[in-house]
């Protein structure tokens, strides 16, 4: 989120899936100086989207309870449409809703990884006169030596609590950590061995 979509104060972000990556990109933006005026996540799990509101989300949006994702995205915005929107999904439609939800000069970024065969789509009429960015990013589009120290220090100051998503469960109890992602109750399960 910070280093491809480069939100200011005055930004409208999405983040679409609140999960270790999603909760993670919301927390990132508190360690900006100016933060967007609304920062919306997007989620099917209620406790996630509790979490979300927690790290910094401004707005909720719980996907089981609104029929068109676009509607409710263009809703919030006053019709502009957001500025900024991450698809930790990896789904295709979650990405085309994007595009299509997304402001003039907006851009929209991939960074789940669904089907390795899926496919998106976009009028490309619409894109060009909107001039609307897609692209994907990986392992945040950062120069690592400098970014991740940086995200270590606001760790240990209490900025960025990334481990407070983390719930381990010994290697025995594995069914018990995939239900516990499924239903919410755990962000990132982690099995341990003794």
């Amino acid at each position: 989120m910070l280093n491809v979509v480069k939100p200011t104060s005055n930004s409208v972000v999405a983040i679409v899936g609140a999960g270790a990556v999603g909760l993670a990109a919301i927390m990132a933006l508190k360690l900006k100086k100016e933060l967007p005026r609304m920062v919306i996540a997007v989620d099917l799990i209620q406790a996630r989207l509790d979490m979300a509101k927690k790290y910094g989300a401004t707005h909720v949006i719980n996907s089981t309870e609104v029929k068109d994702l676009k509607a409710a995205l263009l809703e919030l915005t006053g019709g502009e449409g957001v500025n900024g929107s991450i698809d930790c999904t990896g789904r295709a439609d979650v990405v085309n809703t994007l595009m299509e939800a997304t402001a003039k000069r907006g851009t929209v970024v991939s960074v789940g990884v669904g089907k390795l065969d899926a496919t998106i789509s976009a009028n490309i009429f619409n894109t060009v006169n909107s001039g609307r960015i897609y692209t994907g990013c990986c392992m945040g589009s950062c120069y690592p030596q400098e970014f991740i120290p940086m995200l270590v220090e606001a760790w240990k100051r209490g900025d960025f609590p990334f481990t407070e998503l983390i719930k381990t469960y010994p290697a025995q109890e594995m069914d018990k950590a995939v239900k516990a992602v499924l239903d919410g109750s755990a962000v990132k399960a982690v099995l341990t061995w003794e």
